[in-house]
């Protein structure tokens, strides 16, 4: 029997959840799902459910005794056995691709869960049972060493700054839009659907004093939604790189210049609805963002230069390679987590801005750290050069205006003019898009000599103020 679940309902009344809002529980967990995965799971939760009907077995799973049923479905299923059409299957055994077997078990513990809460039962964990498990792994194993060895285990730091730095040098337009993508995805720790939808008017900045001991500029954005910290604040944020070539900042002003001047896009007055619809990761088609395919292709094609093995999930690889940033560099679980946004404190987490705390914005940016410490100071050389107007003028000739007029917006709406507080919104993102261009400037300083084919390089070695 099933452990109960109380609730107040005045000051020495307590009562259960009723069969009506146990249903509504239940609801609630399916809804937390995106209706693309749910549609994904149907399929097979309804094969399983109709499996057991025709042979008249109870469906729901409770405990820890209804697994054996479950198991023999989901390994008859995986055989071909079952019936049932959907997932793919190898033409002569007809078994279950891996890939399939593992959205199998997705959906099938999705299901135990609905079933646990309407039964008010306590969660069931199916891969807590010994010979679920072992069908788990014998028709998943394929898939999940492919993902273990070819994105995981063989992407280590070496490999991230060489694909980085070949990115840089090649320098041409795929390159650039891929650079950003690898060195967003690993300064925030970020899946791919995080950052695809980004757009420049989510980016701000902000001094921080936490960071070594100096002030350091932070550089945040807020992702629309995490997969599992959904409904709550999630700010991502970085700094600048100790290895230029892999820095988001420098990455971001190299962007601006291939879209808002080599390709001569039109960059959008500040305020209007077009400011707020402008993606960093443009699609196919004008006002729409990157596409999953588009992504993936330009990860793979990166990878591959880099002689680096892949696997199916390549767009995962960058976010494997910042969780392994910070445990190098001696950050705690804890601090990984919450980077990451993997479920741990969701209430706790979800207050602290940024979502970063200084050991991991230090260790993502690959900046030394002493014995888990912020001994070293957020500093490099020529972090410091002073970068003249005429430079950003030439590298971005949209740029001072879109700034003034932003500017001006604030003074504005700070002297009382509502009808301009959409321009003074737009303030902190065009700020960090004017220090993205100096920074890819300031970089470019120490990395001129050795990247002459890079597009941003070329055009800036051109003016006779770059010395």
């Amino acid at each position: 029997m099933g452990s109960t679940v109380a609730v107040c309902t005045g000051l020495s009344c307590c009562r259960d959840y009723t069969e009506e809002e146990n249903l509504r529980f239940a609801d609630m967990a399916k809804g937390s799902t995106k209706d693309s995965t749910n549609n994904l799971y149907a399929p097979y939760q309804k094969l399983y459910n109709d499996f057991c009907e025709s042979h008249g077995i109870a469906a729901q799973v409770t405990s820890k005794k209804d697994i054996p049923k479950l198991t023999r479905w989901y390994e008859l299923f995986c055989e071909g056995k079952a019936g049932g059409k959907p997932g793919q299957r190898n033409s002569e055994t007809k078994r279950l691709a891996p890939q399939t077997a593992m959205v199998v078990h997705s959906a099938l513990k999705r299901l135990v869960e609905e079933y646990c809460i309407k039964a008010r039962a306590e969660a069931v964990d199916l891969l807590t049972d010994l010979r679920y498990r072992i069908v788990y792994k014998k028709y998943t194993k394929g898939r999940w060493l492919a993902r273990v060895h070819n994105t995981h285990m063989t992407f280590k730091r070496d490999d991230h700054i060489r694909v980085m730095m070949e990115l840089y040098a090649k320098g041409d337009a795929e390159s650039i839009k891929t650079r950003l993508l690898f060195a967003l995805c690993v300064s925030c720790v970020a899946r791919g659907d995080e950052v695809r939808e980004l757009t420049w008017s989510q980016l701000y900045w902000q001094l921080s004093a936490v960071i070594g001991p100096m002030a350091c500029c932070v550089f945040s954005f807020m992702l629309g939604e995490r997969k599992v910290h959904q409904n709550t604040p999630d700010i991502q944020a970085f700094i600048r790189g100790s290895v230029p070539e892999a820095c988001p900042l420098d990455a971001l002003g190299q962007l601006l210049h291939l879209e808002f001047k080599v390709n001569g896009a039109q960059m959008p007055a500040p305020g209007i609805e077009a400011w707020n619809q402008l993606y960093i990761f443009t699609g196919r088609n004008a006002g729409t963002p990157i596409s999953y395919s588009q992504h993936k292709t330009r990860i793979d094609a990166a990878l591959e230069a880099g002689n680096v093995a892949r696997g199916k999930k390549s767009t995962h690889i960058a976010r494997d390679r910042g969780a392994e940033l910070m445990n190098e560099m001696g950050c705690p679980l804890e601090d990984i987590q919450r980077a990451g946004g993997w479920k741990q404190d969701p209430c706790g987490s979800s207050y602290i801005v940024p979502a970063h705390g200084p050991r991991s914005l230090l260790a993502l940016a690959m900046w030394l750290v002493d014995g888990g410490h912020m001994n070293q100071a957020f500093y490099a050389d020529h972090f410091a050069l002073a970068v003249v107007t005429d430079l950003v003028q030439h590298m971005a000739p949209w740029l001072p205006d879109v700034l003034a007029a932003a500017e001006a917006g604030r003074d504005a709406a700070a002297a009382g003019d509502k009808s301009k507080d959409a321009v003074a919104a737009c303030l902190p993102a065009v700020q960090v898009m004017f220090r993205a261009i100096v920074a890819a400037i300031q970089n470019a300083v120490v990395l001129a000599d050795n990247n002459p084919d890079n597009i941003f390089i070329k055009d800036l070695s051109s003016h006779p103020k770059f010395e």
